[in-house]
């Protein structure tokens, strides 16, 4: 959003009423860390968090006549203490105040009247934030803190936690004063507890240290494998694409548990299933990619000019009947011979007693080769570390991938190392999150530009619907700079710096001469 920012004038504002309390100043914190972490979104410069901060402080200074309509008597006495001729900046501070409690009745309000139409979209994106911040102190204990933000094409996340233990309620109010940031935000805005969030992210404990890696891999192949299976209802059903994203994640995460244990396998039943996989990941992938674009389409039009809306309803329309036909020959692949021969096979090989223990008594654990496995993974990432800064659409894809198979390594094995890659998987989570909305905007970019030329062949009719597709064209361009940067904030922990590599590979090499690692070597 292009606007200038007011003359912050509101050092003396602060100052006549005093020293703000610890609740204040808590809630302000609060704002200042949701602005920082929210940029992307708001688009609004820090010569705005001025402003932010003294409404922040200033939004409680009606409760000296009592709770009930104190936010109306502190907007009002914000106002009166600016004069007789508000500054901007104080008649922002003043709509704070107002808007940080009960419902808000945007069309009721003549002080937004007296801004000009940038300025009363910052001063509504401040009040969204701090209304906020000040749910998320509602126990005024000063406990809760916000540790990160995490964005979707769907929503944007805020994982918080509070040292007293309370987070449950601070959340439920913050979320219920998340109302006017999703009526001012195509994305809409959760809440989350960093607790319930991880606890829901965490992932089963499939084998234990002194699992030989043959048996480790078929314990971890045959709970994907089921995971799998378990979708294909909701799949052939059609009604929730999650289902349809969950199938697919376990094909991949089943491709890439066989680069980590495949080796320790049966060669000879190892190809046809690998084979199947791949044939079953392209027919969902193809659905999938639909999927993923149409949302981001849908996101789009929600802010998009008036005047683009036919074009991009047309290209919608164009993205739906594509996905009819891949639904379609997705449907036909669950019904065919070949996937009922790949699931019957599957499980065969994969629930075999003996499997486990085809390698033999001196076959390494778990414990022993593991560290081997993620040093190697670690390796192929660190490869990417000079060449990052210059780094085309293709390499960074490819840096991706790399990420994602030591993420996906590490998960797999860090229950037998009592969560000691946590952080990395972390960190190449958001890496991998990053770097795969970069290659979609690429994807999305090339799609776009092709759409024009064979889909517009007249010369004039390009000419009419051009400019729309330009604008999303843009719209994608801004969207890959923003993950760029996301994926800029996290690579130098991971591998863009020296001094984060040698620490990575000193806790691997730790972990591999732990007692009862030595000795084995990995594959």
């Amino acid at each position: 959003m292009e606007c200038e920012a007011p003359q912050a004038d509101v050092a003396a504002l602060i100052a006549a009423f005093g020293a703000p309390g610890p609740h204040d100043l808590h809630v302000a914190r609060l704002s200042e860390r949701l602005f920082g972490l929210t940029a992307g979104l708001h688009g609004l410069s820090a010569d705005y968090l001025p402003i932010l901060v003294a409404g922040a402080r200033l939004r409680n200074v009606g409760l000296a006549g009592g709770v009930k309509k104190h936010h109306l008597r502190g907007r009002k006495r914000i106002l009166e203490m600016a004069g007789d001729s508000p500054s901007v900046a104080a008649k922002m501070v003043a709509l704070m105040a107002g808007y940080h409690r009960k419902k808000v009745a945007l069309e009721l309000d003549p002080l937004l009247t007296e801004l000009t139409p940038a300025e009363r979209v910052a001063a509504l994106r401040l009040a969204a934030m701090v209304r906020i911040a000040d749910g998320l102190d509602y126990t005024q204990d000063q406990q809760l803190e916000i540790v990160d933000c995490e964005r979707t094409i769907r929503s944007v996340t805020l994982l918080v936690e509070s040292a007293a233990g309370n987070a449950a309620r601070n959340v439920g109010k913050a979320s219920a004063k998340a109302d006017l940031w999703n009526a001012l935000f195509p994305l809409p805005l959760i809440v989350e507890d960093l607790s319930a969030h991880e606890k829901a992210q965490r992932r089963p404990v499939l084998m234990s240290p002194t699992d030989t890696m043959g048996g480790a891999g078929r314990k971890v192949l045959l709970h994907h494998l089921r995971k799998c299976l378990s979708c294909e209802a909701g799949v052939r059903a059609g009604e929730d694409i999650e289902q349809l994203h969950d199938m697919r994640v376990a094909t991949r995460r089943m491709r890439s548990a066989l680069r980590v244990f495949g080796g320790y396998l049966p060669a000879d039943r190892l190809q046809p299933f690998l084979e199947g996989l791949r044939w079953l990941a392209a027919a969902l992938g193809a659905v999938r990619d639909r999927d993923v674009f149409l949302e981001f389409l849908e996101e789009y039009g929600q802010r998009a000019p008036a005047e683009d809306q036919a074009v991009l309803n047309q290209l919608v329309g164009h993205r739906r009947r594509e996905r009819t036909r891949y639904r379609k020959a997705l449907l036909d692949a669950l019904d065919s011979d070949r996937y009922r021969a790949f699931v019957t096979e599957s499980e065969a090989f994969l629930g075999e007693p003996e499997l486990a223990v085809v390698e033999g008594a001196a076959a390494p654990t778990v414990l022993a080769a593991a560290p081997a496995v993620i040093r190697k993974r670690l390796k192929k990432v660190s490869q990417h570390r000079k060449s990052a800064p210059y780094a085309s659409g293709q390499q960074l894809h490819d840096l991706r991938i790399a990420c994602k198979r030591l993420r996906y390594a590490a998960e797999f094995v860090d229950p037998c190392f009592d969560s000691a890659f946590s952080v990395l998987i972390k960190q190449c989570v958001k890496i991998q999150d990053a770097l795969g909305n970069v290659h979609d905007a690429d994807v999305y970019t090339q799609f776009l530009q092709d759409y024009m030329t064979r889909l517009m062949p007249d010369e004039e009719a390009r000419q009419q619907e051009r400019a729309a597709l330009e604008h999303l064209i843009a719209d994608l361009a801004n969207w890959r700079q923003e993950n760029l940067a996301g994926f800029w904030s996290v690579w130098p922990k991971v591998a863009g710096k020296k001094k984060a590599l040698t620490q990575l590979r000193a806790l691997i090499d730790g972990l591999a001469t732990a007692p009862g690692a030595s000795g084995q070597g990995g594959r």
